[in-house]
């Protein structure tokens, strides 16, 4: 059963969904600070998360820190 409540303009099913995306965005930065590969669907799922459909032909690093940016931005408004 999904909720339908609002918070500043945002669904709950989106806060759910971006704060999701935030920790993939966040892991993903942390494998390539590390070094480590991406795994594969890492990079899928991160790609396909993308804010805005050009963003999809960015970097994964840069995706991924769009999204935390865009979650900052949230919880700033939110908080």
């Amino acid at each position: 059963m999904l909720v339908a409540g609002v918070k500043s303009g945002y669904t709950v099913d989106r806060l759910c969904s971006m704060s999701v995306r935030a920790e993939l965005a966040r892991l993903v930065l942390q494998m390539v600070q590390e070094g480590q590969p991406v795994p594969t669907d890492y990079a899928v799922r991160l790609r396909n998360s993308a804010i805005h459909p050009d963003d999809a032909m960015l970097e994964i690093e840069e995706i991924a820190r769009r999204i935390l940016h865009l979650e900052e931005n949230s919880n700033e408004k939110t908080g």
